[in-house]
């Protein structure tokens, strides 16, 4: 994902996710960015963060789902009731 020849079809995938709605899951190994093995990583994470911020996407973290389905799931068994 991370290579220089991916970079059109990631931004083309983050344009197209931010026009019709979805969900892109990026699993990201911290030890590999600012890491001088691979310095071709270098602001690598940061622009496609920055990128995607400029389209309107949100990052959510694992809890931030949770919390949110459980929201969702409390206010479907409300209205059930």
């Amino acid at each position: 994902m991370w290579h220089e020849d991916n970079k059109h079809t990631i931004s083309n995938l983050l344009r197209h996710l931010s026009g019709v709605g979805g969900v892109l899951s990026i699993l990201v190994h911290p030890g590999a960015f600012h890491n001088p093995e691979y310095p071709q990583f270098y602001g690598r994470y940061a622009s496609l963060l920055k990128e995607a911020y400029g389209l309107g996407c949100r990052t959510l973290t694992p809890s931030d789902i949770i919390q949110k389905i459980d929201g969702w799931l409390g206010a479907r068994r409300i209205a059930s009731a």
